[in-house]
């Protein structure tokens, strides 16, 4: 089998230059890496089904990497017919049915910082 294309797929509140460094070095060692932009419009309004037409562009097997709320959207776009499997960058990873209000209710609110 061909070595996987690894797709980086950010959270909210940030771009893909966020991974930058890690694009780079992926690069250095021979990886085929994308760093596609999530476009932030929520799970219901389509980034898992935007983003689950990245890997259907990609010739091969992808690896999916999501970071934070990119968790939740790579497990939404996991299910392309080419994805190998899904990393979690300290991200959400969501069971099948449960959403991010599901997740994040399991917590107590942060405090307020001094």
């Amino acid at each position: 089998m061909a070595d996987p294309t690894i797709v980086l797929v950010h959270g909210a509140f940030a771009d893909a230059s966020g991974f930058r460094g890690l694009y780079d070095e992926l690069l250095d060692e021979g990886v085929t890496v994308v760093a596609p932009p999530n476009p932030l419009r929520g799970l219901t309004g389509g980034d898992g089904e935007y983003l689950k037409a990245v890997p259907g562009e990609i010739d091969g097997p992808v690896l999916l990497a999501g970071h934070s709320y990119g968790g939740s959207v790579i497990t939404a776009a996991g299910t392309a017919d080419n994805v190998a499997g899904l990393v979690y960058i300290s991200g959400f990873a969501p069971d099948e049915g449960e959403n991010l209000t599901d997740l994040q209710s399991r917590f107590p609110a942060p405090g307020a910082i001094p």
